[in-house]
């Protein structure tokens, strides 16, 4: 149950309005700079941990590493409880059902901060247009090089022929009969314009 307690934690973290944190340092600082420091916790005075013993914790009993730390004293375990909203450890281990929370992500309303929306939503709408337009410019490019019809025209030795556009540097076709076209030799003496 350590395991879900130190887990439930991390996710109520990152939820919080007023953390705007990334990492589980970041996460067990606020813990302690922020949520330890509240007055419904004054009873716990007595308790002492910094944010690398937290993150410790967590690296040991939920992600499994191996590390120094041991089990959190009884006090911290029903710290955490209370910051979860049980009465204490026992509480949580008695009423605690993974059925509360789904995934990963706690089911009951979690609140964001308008900050954490807004740089949710413009990631995902930056994200998203991104792709768009992407998406078009790679079909317009594969259109126009690609999907071309013999619309240019090509000279080989003596005559013309019709060729695709982005091939072998042709000559744009503008409604060119090529077919009366030929390559004529010229006399010493001509004249050109």
């Amino acid at each position: 149950m350590l395991k879900e307690l130190l887990k439930q934690l991390y996710l109520n973290l990152e939820n919080e309005i007023e953390n705007d944190r990334k990492n589980k340092t970041g996460n067990f600082d606020f813990f302690e700079e922020r949520i330890l420091k509240q007055e419904r916790f004054s009873k716990y005075k007595n308790v002492s941990v910094t944010p690398k013993t937290m993150k410790n914790y967590y690296e040991k009993h939920v992600e499994g590493r191996k590390n120094k730390s041991k089990e959190p004293t009884i006090d911290l375990k029903n710290l955490i409880a209370e910051y979860l909203n049980y009465k204490n450890y026992a509480d949580f281990v008695s009423n605690f059902t993974p059925a509360k929370f789904s995934k990963g992500k706690i089911t009951k309303s979690v609140k964001y901060s308008p900050l954490k929306l807004y740089r949710k939503l413009s990631y995902e709408i930056t994200v998203s247009y991104s792709i768009l337009f992407m998406t078009i410019f790679s079909l317009f490019i594969y259109k126009n090089n690609y999907t071309t019809n013999n619309n240019c025209i090509l000279l080989h030795d003596v005559y013309y022929e019709k060729s695709p556009c982005p091939i072998k540097v042709p000559i744009n076709n503008h409604a060119i009969n090529i077919t009366v076209l030929k390559k004529e030799t010229a006399e010493k003496n001509a004249s050109f314009f």
